[in-house]
Formats: structure tokens, sequence, C-alpha cells
């Protein structure tokens, strides 16, 4: 089992921490004055520090106290050119063999499937680019370059009639596991585009820092990417990325903030999906300003009116969404809440709680809360487990009008869109009658849920 962070507290507390370590030169916001540096006490945390601040010593330039800009591009330039220039060492190269690991592609939260073809996926890996494969899985090639950034942590294609070739993924896990090591964030550098159905990528240098070593901007870090793919005159392009919902007009080349961006207090976590009809809905985790934390709906992507329900938890960390394909009026919401909602016992007997709500948007908008029947038990690994949000996500399907998925560690179908707790089967992550210490895994399938997508046949 992976050591996974349970609240945004303790992410903030991470990003603190790391600010300590690097000297970071932060553009769009004050985050040295938002996140207060937390010195750990006990020897295990000082080794770990002392470790991460011997690798900066051997990796920041001569009396500098921090990674030069743009190093990364230059080492693998200089690479290039040793070859050439030393051709006598090649002579004596040893022959290597591949020795492992196997069929461990690591955290898997970007996933799309070309809709002009159902046999090519492109996946892209929190650890490990962006990878497509044109026999429906069955073999993978590696689509980015080395120099390109490889924490890709959402996806989107342009479903629009002479568009489909243009594909969009976004950078920086913004929770994910290897954070709970204190020094091991997953940065990314903005956003890529591609126009040959995912063979090549481009950066968008409106979206890069070219320091991804370093936290220097809210495009480090991203959640999701959502296309508007009604508006047949302009590439408009929606990004949920660290404490803002960004909007461009013109496929990427520059950008304006709908919601959040705030410079002295942000919320973490962020989500944005739009309908067929160009109705754009965002989320932005409470622990943001008053007045930019919620749930919103915009017309335009420019005017937003925050349609949060009188009942809805006051306390809301990550919260994920979707829109019903049958009936788009109707838009599901999966929230991580603590203290209100469904209360789920993880498998080590931590408690957690998770809100599933339904907005109608008619008369105004008509909110249902579902949370009573997300599932439990009866056995250890059965919970919804959401991992403080580091696992959660929320799908319709677009067979049938009622079938909702939801993922947490393991993941579940209702086929009575979780109306009730009747009608729910548990189809993947652990399987659902294990217990310690000897915990299984369903079959072909492996725990944590980032994404599910479905073939257009």
């Amino acid at each position: 089992m992976k050591h996974k962070i349970k609240n945004t507290e303790t992410f903030l507390f991470l990003i603190a921490f790391l600010f300590l370590l690097l000297d970071f030169n932060v553009s769009d916001l004050d985050i040295k004055e938002q996140l207060k540096p937390v010195f750990f006490k006990s020897r295990h945390s000082q080794i770990a520090m002392e470790r991460n601040v011997w690798y900066l010593e051997r990796l920041n330039a001569p009396g500098a106290n921090k990674i030069p800009k743009g190093i990364r591009n230059k080492e693998l330039e200089f690479a290039k050119n040793l070859k050439a220039q030393f051709p006598e060492a090649l002579l004596n190269v040893p022959v290597f063999k591949h020795r492992g690991p196997h069929n461990v592609g690591g955290r898997t939260r970007a996933l799309g499937i070309d809709m002009t073809n159902d046999s090519i996926y492109l996946a892209g890996g929190a650890s490990g680019a962006i990878y497509r494969s044109i026999n429906a899985g069955k073999s993978w090639i590696k689509e980015t370059d080395p120099d390109q950034v490889l924490s890709v942590s959402c996806i989107a294609q342009d479903t629009r009639q002479g568009k489909q070739n243009v594909w969009y993924f976004g950078t920086g896990e913004a929770f994910g596991a290897s954070a709970s090591g204190g020094g091991a964030y997953y940065l990314g550098n903005g956003l890529y585009k591609s126009a040959d159905s995912g063979k090549t990528w481009a950066s968008l240098s409106s979206t890069a820092t070219n320091t991804p070593h370093d936290f220097d901007g809210l495009w480090d870090l991203s959640w999701n990417i959502a296309l508007d793919n009604s508006n047949d005159t302009a590439d408009v392009i929606y990004s949920a990325i660290l404490g803002a919902i960004m909007r461009s007009g013109d496929g990427g080349q520059s950008w304006t903030k709908c919601l959040g961006g705030s410079t002295s207090s942000f919320s973490y976590c962020t989500d944005v999906v739009i309908t067929d009809s160009g109705i754009v809905y965002a989320t932005l985790s409470s622990d943001g300003p008053a007045s930019q934390n919620g749930l919103w709906r915009s017309e335009d992507g420019i005017s937003w009116v925050n349609i949060n329900d009188s009942l809805w938890p006051a306390i809301y960390d990550r919260v994920v969404m979707a829109v019903n394909p049958y009936d788009q009026k109707e838009v599901y919401f999966l929230a991580v809440t603590p203290g209100a909602g469904k209360e789920c016992i993880a498998w080590d007997g931590d408690s957690e709680w998770v809100s599933l709500w339904k907005y109608e948007d008619i008369n105004n908008g008509i909110w249902t809360n579902l949370s009573a029947n997300i599932p439990t038990g009866p056995y250890r690994f059965d919970d919804f487990c959401p991992q403080g949000g580091y696992n959660l996500h929320i799908a319709c399907s677009p067979y049938d009008s009622n079938t909702l998925f939801v993922g947490g560690t393991n993941l579940y179908r209702s086929t009575d869109g979780f109306r009730s707790d009747s009608n729910t089967s548990f189809i993947g992550g652990y399987k659902e009658d294990t217990d310690l210490p000897f915990f299984d895994l369903y079959p072909n399938q492996h725990p944590d849920q980032h994404r599910l997508v479905f073939q257009k046949n």
C-alpha cells in the first residue's frame, strides 16, 4: 500500500517543506507568504532533509542556491554531441539487457480514446509521459520526447469536425503518492498540444515556465482540461489548474483567469467540465477565499454563477464532476467532504467522508443528495475510499442514462444513478471479500481508480 496524503493541509505542509529546500521564485502567487515554514523534528525526517540538501548542492549552479533555469534541456543537448566528439568511446560499449521492472506503468491519470478510431488509445502517466496505442492497448509507443516534462495529469481531444487531430495534455500532479515522500512532487510545465493525433507534441509557451524543478507558478500543477466543442469559430479551452480556472479562446496561445487565481490565498483542488452545448461547470475547494471557492456554472465561460446549495457541506476538498450524456442538464458532483456526507472506513481503520450530489439545470437548479448510497462494506477493503482525494473519479455511461460509475480505491457501478444502494456492483480495485494480512486484487485490475473512458462502439 502507498502512503497517501489525507487532506489539503498536508499538501500545503509538504509544499512549504519544499520551499525550505529550494530557493523558489514564485511569479504568479506569493506562496512563501501563504505557506509558513515547518521544521521536522524526527531523526528520520532530518536525514531526509539532509539528503535533499545534498542533492541540491550537487545540482545547483556554483555560487547560487538554485538549479539553473533550462539546465535539463542544455544537458540533453550536450549529451547528443558526445557521440560525435568521442566516437572511439563507442567501440567498447557493453551490451545491456532489460531486467525489469516489467508491466509496471505507474499511475495513469490521463486516458483518451480517439473518436475517429476506437483502436487508438492515448495514455499519460504521472511519472511516465504520453504513450499511444493503435491496436486497442496490445502494444504502446512513447510519443513524447525525453526533453519534455513527463508528469502528465490530464488529456483531451478536440472532437469538432476537421479538428479531431488536435489533442492537449496538462502536466503536474497536484495529489500523488510520490508527494508523501516530502521531496518528490511531480511538478509540471503547463500544457502541451498535438496537431497530428498525439504522435508529436509541442509545449504551449503561454503556460510554460521551463523550470519543472521549481514550483514557480499556477501552471505547475494541472487537474483537468475541457474543450468547448460547441464553438465552431474559436478554439476555446478551459484548464483547471492549481487555484484557478483558466480560459483560452485561441487554442492555448493566450489565457485569462475565469475563477480563482488569488495571489495570497487559493483553492488547492479544482475541476472543470463542459456540456455539448457549451455550458461550463467548475469547482474550487473550500480552502480558497470565500469569494472564489465553490461550485460554479457559466453559459459563456466569462460570466459565472455560484450554484452551491445551502445544504452542500461547508468543508470540501477535491470535487470531481461528470455530465450525463443522455441528459446534459444533469451533472454529478463527487467530493471529499470531511465530517459530512457518508462516512467510509478505509482498510487501515481511518475514517473518510464523501458526498455525492446530482444537480439538475432546471428551475434555477435542483440538487439531490445521493451521499447515503455511496458503497460501504461488508469487508475491510469494500468501502468507498478516496484516500483524501488521491483517487477520486466519476463517470456517466454513454450507453445507459441511469448507469453511473464512481471510483476510489475500488470501482463501483450503479444502474440507478445511486438513487438507491440496492443496484450497485463492485467491479474493480481490491477483491471484494479480501482481508488482511493477505489481500487480493480484482482480476485484471488494480486499486486506485483515476480515469474511466468508453469506446464509442
